[in-house]
């Protein structure tokens, strides 16, 4: 994996975590996430680019 690929990928985990971070735990159910899921899937989000 090039430098710019591994820096796309962790940049839209950060981003993507960041935003997850920030929703209540509500907001997370509708979507059917909570708070401890968050790490795994802007994981496994991040790795498919």
């Amino acid at each position: 994996m090039g430098l710019r690929k591994a820096f796309q990928k962790w940049s839209s985990y950060n981003r993507l975590r960041r935003e997850l971070d920030a929703m209540s735990p509500r907001q997370l159910r509708d979507i059917g996430l909570n708070h401890d899921d968050i790490d795994g899937f802007a994981r496994r989000q991040a790795d498919k680019l």
